[in-house]
């Protein structure tokens, strides 16, 4: 088991030059007994680091490593074998930006490179080819000059144990991102060069995943809305477990929310790259994305919903309702949703309950990105007041938040048996944006 480099404690190194800090570091983290062989699975799956590591929402970590690939060394920001593509999603933004600063032809730009190709050397990570079942490792796609051969793969996917796609809102961070960076080094140096067509492939890739459908390795449940004749409505599963055998065995609200919502950001990000390039057009990508978007929407208020046999849960699976059935307004709603089961939770785990509010908030934010885009003829499922709730159900669900933010997101409130309503915590008491409520009461 190869050795770890010892912490150097916080370091302001970012507020400088990404050359300065390589060249800081580079006496400690070149050492041998620091090296690390990412074409080893023991590169990811060795002791693991300590929690000051890379976190969620902060960016890269201080602790550099020696990342080893077809002969040469680089070094890059060391990453803990159980993050997922979400979780290392504001480290790669925070290099993206410097990259964006700094030019193509920067250390900045180098380091976003190899720190790439540092994440995609994960075993749980996979290159493959549409429909196929030849799984392969960064060490197979890459060569001896440290670059991607294209012709090998179409789709890339982390995975979960049982060695299947379980993740679509990591797969739609990991592959906005590289279509995110694909725009920026085309904007930079003004035509498509080689490492721009790298990303660019590595995000249609990573994005590919979450359209196919689950027999074909992907994400997506697919079928015609029993609510709307003619229309196809899609759920796109995402789930936090990893230890499910089927994929469509999962569906957490908010993870499923994030791809419907950035599958239209990364189809606005292509059109803005059409523009900029007329050499090359992603017009078949750009609908693709987009319906998939909107098909998953449509999911939310017309489709089916769960029948315990397996069927894609709708907004109405995730309302807390009573014993009896009677949908309860003094209550967040569920976390997630298991299809095989008919069954909903909320996130019951001592000293995690609050996420139950953060996680209601975080709907609500991703619905207000995601319904205003709908054509206002395409709203009425979401305007329409039900009987069961007596309002709609959006108002239901931002009914819940402001009760709640009047009584005090700090403090615990009254629900009904089967509901939770309890406090926000130090992490999710800050109230959501007036813009949120807003989108959602406009509709």
């Amino acid at each position: 088991m190869p050795l770890r480099c010892p912490s150097r404690g916080s370091s302001s190194w970012f507020a400088g030059r990404i050359a300065g800090a390589l060249l800081a570091f580079s006496c400690w983290a070149l050492t041998p007994a620091c090296a690390v062989e990412a074409l080893d699975e023991q590169a990811f799956d060795a002791e693991p680091i300590d929690t000051e590591g890379l976190a969620v929402g902060v960016g890269c970590d201080t602790k550099l490593v020696n990342f080893q690939l077809a002969g040469s060394s680089h070094q890059v920001h060391e990453v803990r074998s159980d993050y997922t593509w979400h979780k290392v999603n504001p480290c790669l933004e925070q290099l993206q930006g410097a990259a964006g600063k700094d030019g193509p032809a920067s250390a900045s730009a180098d380091l976003l490179y190899q720190q790439t190709l540092y994440l995609l050397s994960n075993p749980n990570v996979r290159f493959y080819k549409q429909g196929k079942t030849d799984y392969l490792k960064l060490k197979h796609v890459v060569n001896g000059k440290e670059k991607l051969d294209l012709s090998k793969f179409n789709r890339l996917v982390y995975w979960n144990e049982k060695h299947i796609a379980y993740d679509s809102m990591s797969q739609v961070d990991f592959g906005l991102r590289m279509l995110r960076i694909y725009r920026l080094f085309l904007k930079q140096e003004g035509k498509l060069s080689e490492r721009g067509r790298v990303f660019r492939e590595l995000g249609l890739a990573a994005l590919g995943v979450i359209t196919d459908p689950i027999a074909d390795g992907g994400l997506r449940s697919r079928s015609e809305c029993a609510h709307w004749k003619g229309k196809a409505c899609a759920w796109f599963h995402s789930v936090t477990r990893r230890d499910f055998d089927e994929t469509n065995a999962g569906a957490t609200l908010n993870k499923s929310l994030h791809p419907v919502r950035d599958m239209y950001e990364a189809a606005q990000v292509l059109a803005e790259v059409d523009a900029l390039d007329t050499t090359t057009s992603h017009s078949s990508r750009i609908d693709a994305l987009r319906q998939a978007s909107f098909e998953g929407t449509y999911q939310l208020v017309y489709g089916k919903g769960s029948d315990g046999k397996g069927s894609a849960p709708n907004l109405f699976d995730f309302i807390a309702t009573t014993p009896g059935g009677k949908p309860i307004q003094r209550s967040w709603l569920y976390y997630g949703f298991n299809p095989e089961l008919g069954k909903a939770h909320f996130l019951g785990n001592k000293g995690n309950d609050w996420k139950n509010c953060g996680y209601h908030m975080h709907v609500m934010q991703l619905l207000s990105a995601i319904l205003p885009r709908l054509p206002q003829s395409e709203r009425a499922g979401f305007t329409k007041v039900r009987a069961s709730l007596g309002v709609s159900v959006v108002d239901f669900i931002v009914n819940a938040y402001q009760v709640k933010a009047g009584e005090g997101l700090g403090g615990d409130s009254k629900t009904q048996t089967n509901g939770a309503f309890g406090s926000c915590g130090e992490k999710a008491k800050t109230p959501l944006s007036p813009a949120v409520i807003s989108a959602l009461s406009g509709l």
